[in-house]
């Protein structure tokens, strides 16, 4: 897997990929490197909380969270009904 640092997103073209060690980095790589007008979609979203920094940059209905848990899913609906979450299997 590669990680990519936050800063080398900064200046990424449109369809870009965010792939990171650790959920720390990969969720600062996402806030510094979105714009308003990005389309988001979060395969293995859990329970929501990057698609959260990822709708108050872009708004909820720029952004889909997907995951393979029932109970991650209705926790992130839950928590952000603004966002769509949806139970996908891979």
């Amino acid at each position: 897997s590669t990680t990519l640092s936050s800063t080398s997103l900064s200046s990424s073209p449109p369809g870009s990929c965010c792939c990171c060690r650790e959920t720390d980095g990969y969720r600062r790589a996402a806030a510094s490197s979105l714009r308003p007008d990005d389309l988001v979609l979060e395969i293995g979203s859990d329970r929501g909380a990057t698609c959260a920094i990822a709708a108050e940059i872009c708004g909820g209905e720029a952004v889909v969270g997907v995951d393979l848990s029932d109970t991650s899913v209705e926790a992130a609906r839950a928590a952000h009904p603004s966002i769509r979450f949806e139970k996908v299997d891979a």
